[in-house]
């Protein structure tokens, strides 16, 4: 009933009245009354129609047509009675019969725009279309400001799928009516439908209140979720799902969408659970059945998929497209024969249904059987020509076997045909990914940037696109643009292992090693399943976990990686610089012994290592070999560093020319090669030597005076402490050198005098105290004034006292019973 009052308010709104300049120039005559009475038969019938009261409308229509039927007799050239009659015909929906009567005037009429307007409506809704729409659109061409003719036309497009040719006229609806909200929702369907997302946006915002508001809100949702904005869609249409909708099949909508968008966005559950309310809500409607199952699948939950798809199926036995879903399904789970035989199931209850057969075609091309694909897309292709989908498909096929160049051609066929075809658009940026890869490969970088810019108008795709940009600019250097560009990515792509892992190498390259440590750790090993990859993922989280302090797993990981083979070169490399780094961080620990473990296990593949970790490698195997009194092996890690002239590393007074001959000293003297560190510091005391080159010169001059008296070369040790003398300002020798001064004087027999400088230096030196016990004990044999001075010496030396002391005052304690019942 709805649907011919919509149509008998059209007819209504554009049929001629009685009052048209025609029927006044027509005079008097017998037809005027009938005209009259007839016209007066049609208002009752209208009046019954406004009332709902379509039985007794009839009569009253019944006897207006008998009347304009005999004035169709005494005036055939008349127009007006056969319009009204179709226009009867149309109010009951006989089409036909209004159509056919109007064809008949017409061929006496044929430029007749008032006959052909209502033809033309008459073959629309009579379903006649090859042959009303042309008609319709000739005279909506004609007569713009005819709205309702408009209207028809546009629901036509929106119908048929042509978006562009219905943004047109309902712009020429909305010229003329500005107001017409209904038409400003479709307006912005159609906008919606042809990708114009902004437009869609902005006439979707001018409908802010009245009866379409609802819709309109609607469309904004749908227009954000398009525009991957998610998250705003979902506020908007969570909020309208709260109000009254306009109608069930509204409501049915909304609740569906908001369940798509979150399928969309990788929230399986929540979407899960939403579609599975949607069925017991509306247990008639298939789409929620179908939309859960299919939800399943994205998942991964193949199995409860496929039980879920044959629930709905017991339900509704005979849908072709759950029917293909769960071939989709079989296929996922290995079984290609059974996914077969459900698409021909599928096709067999749709037989019509080209693209049933079509999607037969990419089971077999996913089933590994690309050839049986490309015929049946073949055959299909030979009727028709112009389908873009056919033409991806068969792109499609041929890229599965190399075919590139063919693949190519077939995916700009589909485009030519509809340049929105989302197939061809994925294919060509896949052909395109693949050259961008061949050209990083040959480091022509500026080439594939420039390539993935073009990529970018097919618009799709997009997260490989922005992610292939930040790996090229990782290449580069240029790792703030590479984390930029990788931000940009869309949120249910971020959370993959390959995004990942990229995301974890940036920030590892702008040296950012916790968020890289922590994007790495996220990833599960169940997700990488390429060898290739997991040995990326593993090189990559060693490197973090070197980085953020966790060497003992790194190096645990690594050991694993060369035992198994894996890239034995890179894995080597790594796991030296690992050990490198934990031996570096032991010796600043004081951990001399576990340093020099590591750096013993990694000297066979030393040779391995950067440049500049080489190095690093001899610097710190030089100082950890001088502090365990390696000797050798630090003069063979000193001659790595001979012939470096920097060593920017392990501090930054290091970084320099002066630095690396004073760390070189520091390592010779401590294994006694006082003259070489002396000659090596020589040449830097010309001129205005810095305070460092100073200390570290006096310091090799000191250590050889004391090499010297151990070694019982008294007059040279007194030598080398005047030379000391010389290059302290003042001349005055420091409280530990006095000592030493006065060892000697005691060793070549001024006894007495080095008694009174021990005496005097006491107080300064612990050392002198130890001494003055010696010359008490040998020269005056007073051993109680010895132990005293032992006793004293222990007491101020920190807990750095030589053994031998200790031992010398136990031994009196214990014999002469010195320091008993008192405080030592």
């Amino acid at each position: 009933m709805r649907l011919l009052t919509a149509m008998a308010t059209i007819l209504i709104a554009i049929w001629p009245t009685a009052g048209s300049a025609q029927e006044r120039h027509l005079g008097e005559g017998k037809h005027v009354p009938l005209l009259t009475k007839a016209e007066a038969f049609q208002r009752q019938g209208d009046a019954a129609m406004e009332r709902g009261d379509r039985k007794a409308a009839r009569p009253h229509y019944d006897k207006a047509v008998a009347l304009y039927q005999e004035v169709m007799v005494l005036q055939p050239n008349l127009v007006v009675p056969y319009v009204r009659v179709s226009r009867i015909f149309g109010i009951f929906g006989e089409h036909l019969k209004a159509a056919a009567l109007l064809k008949r005037v017409r061929t006496r009429m044929p430029d007749n725009l008032d006959v052909k307007q209502q033809l033309s409506i008459h073959l629309v809704l009579g379903g006649y279309l090859a042959e009303g729409i042309p008609l319709l659109e000739e005279v909506a061409q004609t007569r713009p400001a005819v709205v309702q003719l408009q209207a028809l036309l546009a629901d036509h497009y929106r119908k048929t799928g042509q978006s562009k040719k219905a943004i047109v006229v309902l712009e020429r609806i909305l010229k003329v009516r500005p107001r017409a909200h209904n038409r400003r929702v479709e307006y912005g369907e159609a906008l919606l439908q042809n990708q114009r997302y902004n437009d869609a946006l902005a006439a979707f915002r001018m409908v802010k209140r009245g009866d379409f508001a609802w819709a309109a809100r609607f469309g904004e949702g749908k227009v954000l979720d398009a525009m991957e904005q998610p998250e705003q869609a979902l506020k908007i249409l969570i909020t309208l799902e709260s109000l009254p909708a306009p109608t069930v099949e509204h409501r049915r909508s909304i609740y569906r969408k908001i369940a798509d968008i979150q399928r969309g966005q990788g929230k399986y559950q929540p979407a899960l659970i939403r579609y599975r309310a949607y069925t017991k809500v509306w247990p008639k409607d298939s789409r929620g059945f179908y939309g859960a199952g299919y939800t399943l699948y994205l998942a991964g939950r193949y199995r409860e998929s496929e039980e879920q798809y044959q629930y709905s199926l017991r339900l509704f036995p005979r849908s072709p497209r759950t029917h293909a879903a769960l071939a989709k399904t079989y296929l996922k789970l290995g079984d290609l024969k059974t996914a077969v035989s459900r698409q021909q199931r599928a096709i067999a209850l749709a037989p019509s249904d080209w693209q049933l057969k079509s999607m037969l075609g990419t089971l077999y091309r996913k089933g590994g059987k690309p050839k049986e694909a490309t015929a049946l897309h073949e055959k299909l292709l030979a009727s028709r020509k112009w389908s873009a989908l056919l033409f991806a498909e068969l792109g499609h096929d041929q890229f599965y076997q190399g075919q590139v160049s063919a693949a190519e051609q077939s995916y700009r066929q589909a485009l030519k045909r509809d340049i929105q075809q989302v197939g061809a658009r994925h294919g060509m940026v896949i052909l395109g990914l693949a050259a961008v890869a061949q050209q990083v490969a040959k480091r022509q970088l500026d080439e594939a940037t420039r390539r993935l810019t073009q990529l970018q108008r097919y618009r799709a795709l997009n997260w490989e696109i922005l992610e292939k940009q930040a790996s090229i600019a990782l290449e580069r250097g240029d790792e703030a643009y590479a984390l930029k560009l990788l931000d940009k990515v869309e949120e249910r792509r971020r959370s993959r292992w390959d995004h990942r892992l990229l995301r974890g190498r940036t920030l590892l390259a702008l040296g950012r090693a916790e968020p890289a440590y922590q994007a790495l750790t996220a990833i599960k090993g169940n997700e990488v399943k390429r060898p290739r990859a997991q040995l990326a993922l593993s090189m990559t989280l060693a490197t973090a976990e070197m980085m953020v302090g966790k060497a003992d797993s790194a190096i645990v990981r690594l050991r694993q990686l060369v035992n198994s083979g894996a890239a034995p070169a890179r894995s080597s490399r790594l796991l030296a610089m690992a050990l490198l780094r934990r031996a570096t961080t032991a010796f600043v620990e004081k951990q001399l012994t576990r340093a020099q473990n590591d750096l013993e296990e990694l000297g066979g593949v030393a040779n391995r290592l950067p440049k500049a970790e080489q190095l690093r490698y001899a610097t710190v195997g030089a100082l950890v070999s001088a502090e365990l009194g390696k000797k050798e092996a630090t003069l063979k890690h000193l001659k790595a560093l001979a012939r470096q002239k920097t060593a920017p590393f392990l501090a930054s007074s290091y970084a320099s020319a002066e630095g690396l001959a004073l760390l070189r000293a520091y390592v010779l003297t401590r294994v006694g090669e006082h003259e070489r560190a002396i000659g090596l510091l020589t040449p830097l005391l010309r001129g205005t030597p810095s305070e460092q080159v100073v200390e570290a010169y006096r310091g090799a001059l000191r250590q050889r005076a004391v090499a010297l008296y151990q070694a019982g070369k008294y007059k040279e040790a007194t030598r080398a402490l005047e030379t000391l003398k010389k290059q302290i300002k003042g001349g005055k020798l420091l409280a530990a050198d006095e000592v030493l001064v006065a060892c000697i004087d005691y060793q070549l027999g001024n006894r007495e005098k080095a008694a009174g400088e021990f005496t005097r230096l006491a107080s300064q030196v612990p050392l002198a105290l130890a001494n003055l016990g010696v010359y008490q004990d040998d020269v005056k044999h007073d051993k109680k004034a010895a132990y005293e001075a032992y006793a004293g010496y222990l007491k101020h030396s920190m807990g750095h006292a030589l053994p031998q002391v200790k031992r010398w005052a136990d031994t009196k304690r214990r014999i002469f019973g010195f320091g008993k019942g008192g405080a030592q």
